[in-house]
């Protein structure tokens, strides 16, 4: 993908979380009114929150693309524009951040297979036996009907 579709998609995404800032001031508003039910705000702030994840992640490839090949020129970007960092630190953007989390869950998804695949050899152990059961019965009464 081009640098210049990057920068398009960028744009786009920050087009979106502004206007949702916007979006939130009226809706704040509305609250406020008591238009809206305390429910209704927490499905809202679900979908702020993937919102701004979306862009913080966005902005921190958009960071990441501008800066400079050279080393002595990283140093200056990056001093310049650490308050920026900093932000995506606190807001889980940068690629330490995004690698811990998902390293997180790659093994909470290891986990949770070894957990299913335990559980359906757990009932396919407990079908097999009952179909053993169940040959053993049927078979068993037609050599006691002989």
């Amino acid at each position: 993908m081009p640098a210049r579709e990057v920068k398009r998609y960028y744009y786009a995404i920050l087009n979106q979380y502004l206007e949702m800032k916007e979006s939130l001031k009226d809706f704040n508003e509305a609250f406020e009114k008591g238009y809206f039910t305390e429910d209704q705000l927490e499905n809202v702030k679900a979908d702020i929150a993937r919102l701004e994840e979306n862009y913080n992640r966005v902005s921190y490839i958009m960071y990441l693309l501008e800066m400079p090949n050279r080393k002595e020129k990283q140093a200056k970007y990056k001093n310049t524009n650490k308050n920026l960092v900093e932000y995506f630190k606190v807001h889980n953007a940068d690629t330490d951040s995004i690698v811990s989390e998902n390293k997180s869950l790659l093994d909470s998804i290891r986990e949770e297979l070894k957990t299913l695949t335990k559980d359906v050899t757990k009932k396919m152990n407990n079908d097999l036996e009952q179909v053993i059961e169940d040959y053993d019965e049927k078979y068993s009464l037609k050599s006691k009907q002989n």
